[in-house]
């Protein structure tokens, strides 16, 4: 559900950290460091990188060679001429810098602070405080523009996030609200963002809890940025308008390209699935299955197992035969696993969705 969330919304949108208007820029650092242009150059080229890395609507670089029909992940080269420029221009630099609001493509944030740090060939930003609406966003991003092919490494967590707050220039989904918790750690090298999925290893830790899916196409989906939390849609009952998602809790390990589902339960006020499959991100095609299961307390609707595939371009689902709901048993040693454990704890134990899961486990 979330791998093109990790690749546009993690490494996109944590690129345009430090999209950093000229007029916003406040550094703090002490004596050379002061020099604002490098904050000034760092924003502006992080503006079209974080542009080329979500399918932003500014065109950068130049034309790279022919994208397939089916292809979304474009092959155009990234934009790091602006990386190279500052890494031979300020080999050891560090400062400081707070930022009091920016907006990139209709995302707002506001009370930003961080330190910029360039120093053996590599350019790190970290951001120790960042506020969406609600929430709040903190991590590092690492960029290597000198090697062949660029390198990036990208850590952050973020809390309380509304998943409206995180959509471009406003463009409703299928999805039409929830809280997100998420932690993510990703790396990856190349030259383009096909590149760089095709490389990309690490994990991603989501909760999404209080949301909304609205029933639609699952080809609609692909319009929004916020691809694969759309696709919850297919949980709607067939004949009904929406489900409340009460519960969200999923683990994706990455490993050269190829997503893998650890964990996936969906909880709605009717059914609870739990997910497996793959996504593998180097040809852009879905593997997925979500399975109905049954508990005392959550009685459920005769749904069948659930099949996403497709690609990226062109998602579809299918129904699997109909069989029985499967009895989910072993919930709560489930839970208390070393993957359960972690993922529900990103969002601290007074969350709803920790507290969802955890009153069906100790039925």
């Amino acid at each position: 559900m979330t791998a093109r969330l990790a690749l546009a919304a993690c490494l996109g949108m944590l690129v345009a950290w430090p999209c950093l208007p000229r007029e916003a820029l406040a550094s703090e650092a002490e004596g050379p460091a002061s020099d604002p242009r490098p904050l000034q150059r760092l924003g502006d080229g992080a503006v079209q990188l974080a542009d080329a890395l979500t399918g932003g609507e500014q065109s950068v670089g130049t034309p790279g060679p022919e994208q397939p029909s089916e292809r979304v992940l474009s092959s155009a080269p990234l934009p790091l001429d602006w990386a190279r420029e500052l890494v031979a221009a300020s080999p050891n630099l560090t400062t400081d810098f707070t930022i009091d609001a920016f907006s990139w493509q209709g995302i707002e944030a506001r009370d930003v602070e961080g330190t910029l740090v360039v120093r053996k060939g590599r350019i790190e930003v970290e951001v120790t405080a960042l506020r969406i609406g609600r929430g709040q966003l903190r991590g590092r991003l690492t960029i290597a523009p000198g090697t062949e092919p660029p390198t990036f490494e990208l850590q952050f967590r973020g809390n309380d996030i509304d998943v409206d707050d995180l959509r471009r220039n406003d463009v409703e989904g299928l999805l039409s609200d929830g809280t997100l918790d998420i932690d993510v750690r990703l790396t990856a090298r190349g030259r383009s963002v096909a590149e760089l999925a095709s490389s990309l290893d690490g994990k991603l830790d989501l909760l999404l809890e209080k949301g909304r899916a609205r029933q639609g196409d699952v080809e609609e989906a692909g319009q929004s940025p916020l691809f694969f939390l759309d696709l919850l849609s297919v949980v709607v009952p067939k004949g009904g308008d929406s489900v409340t998602i009460k519960c969200n809790a999923e683990r994706l390990r990455i490993e050269s390209g190829i997503a893998h589902e650890e964990l996936m339960l969906i909880e709605t006020d009717q059914t609870l699935f739990s997910g497996s499959g793959t996504i593998d991100l180097r040809v852009e095609r879905l593997n997925l299955t979500l399975t109905p299961r049954r508990t005392s307390r959550l009685l459920g609707v005769l749904l069948p197992p659930i099949r996403i595939s497709g690609t990226f371009a062109n998602p579809r689902t299918e129904l699997l035969p109909l069989r029985k709901l499967t009895e989910l048993g072993n919930l709560s040693r489930l839970i208390a696993s070393p993957v359960v454990g972690p993922v529900l704890a990103i969002g601290g134990g007074n969350h709803d969705c920790a507290k969802a899961l955890q009153a069906v486990a100790g039925e």
